[in-house]
């Protein structure tokens, strides 16, 4: 679940939850049956353009049940913190501009011709 809160028009947090649960045990996986893991997190970003927009924040996990029992059989911790950072980008927009740069690219070429 994610939610965006804007302080101003481009800089906006976003606080994260997330909840994973499995069907069955998959000791391959390290994952064990029920609710396996929970991930609460904050990021702070900056839209340059909606399109484009980089980020930074921090994630805590927590391993449940099984799960945890398999992770600590593989010596990992059950609990993990971590610094995220990142660019949000919509891949449409990247495309197109691409296409508009060798686009302006051609007619530049064309009018250096002349």
């Amino acid at each position: 679940m994610e939610y965006d809160l804007r302080i101003t028009q481009r800089l906006i947090v976003q606080p994260r939850l997330e909840l994973n649960a499995a069907g069955s045990d998959i000791p391959e996986l390290g994952l064990g049956s029920g609710l396996s893991s929970t991930e609460l997190g904050i990021r702070l970003r900056y839209e340059f353009k909606r399109e484009f927009a980089p980020y930074i924040g921090v994630s805590w996990e927590k391993l449940y049940g099984d799960t945890a029992d398999f992770s600590r059989l593989g010596s990992e911790p059950t609990s993990v913190t971590s610094l995220v950072m990142g660019i949000r980008a919509w891949f449409w927009a990247i495309a197109t501009a691409m296409r508009n740069k060798k686009q302006f690219h051609r007619v530049r070429s064309r009018s250096d011709a002349i």
